[in-house]
């Protein structure tokens, strides 16, 4: 895979895949810092300008690649850790991008969600109520399943390797069709273990 964006939802532990997969060549988190780029994948204003027509899906596939040298990535392979998600992006992706995939982490929902109102997570979404972040953890995942039927996607499912390494990177080498082998370092260990 040449263009990967990875994402998981709040309390996913999308971390410590993204924790595995830095060690590949072409991988970047400057999206979770105060250096994150500004282009159609980090503003949240994406969402409706691709929807109404506002923001060409084209003109945004040039302006993501166009900044690309400039965050130290080699435009032939890149690993994009995402801050969010929103299918309306596929509109960028599937004409303009063809050779991305996407790889979705996701737990059992309500692990996400207890996960996600106690620890918080790395995106720093605000969590207005309970039953509002159930909600929405519910569209993501939604749309997660729309994003199958149309694109190149794999939904990873890491319940109970959360912080397996070994599991988890036999979880990440059958959904990328490539070897990812452990290393023996540790990873954060899940705040509540699966099914909790």
């Amino acid at each position: 895979v040449d263009t990967l964006f990875l994402w998981g939802p709040p309390g996913a532990c999308v971390e410590n895949v993204a924790a595995i997969l830095a060690r590949l060549r072409g991988f970047r988190a400057d999206r979770m810092t105060e250096a994150a780029p500004g282009d159609v994948f980090q503003r949240f204003d994406s969402i409706p300008a691709l929807s109404g027509g506002q923001l060409d899906p084209a003109e945004a596939a040039r302006d993501w690649r166009a900044r690309l040298p400039a965050r130290g990535i080699e435009q032939a392979h890149v690993i994009e850790w995402l801050v969010w998600w929103d299918n309306a992006l596929l509109r960028v992706l599937r004409g303009h991008v063809p050779d991305a995939a996407l790889l979705f982490v996701l737990r059992d929902p309500r692990d996400m969600l207890l996960q996600w109102a106690a620890f918080d997570s790395p995106m720093r979404f605000a969590m207005p109520s309970m039953m509002e972040a159930a909600w929405w953890l519910e569209r993501r995942i939604s749309q997660i399943l729309e994003a199958t039927a149309l694109h190149r996607v794999a939904v990873l499912r890491i319940d109970g390797v959360e912080s397996d390494e070994a599991g988890l990177c036999r979880a990440i080498s059958g959904a990328l069709g490539m070897e990812v082998a452990p290393t023996g370092q540790p990873l954060p260990a899940a705040h509540f273990p699966s099914g909790h």
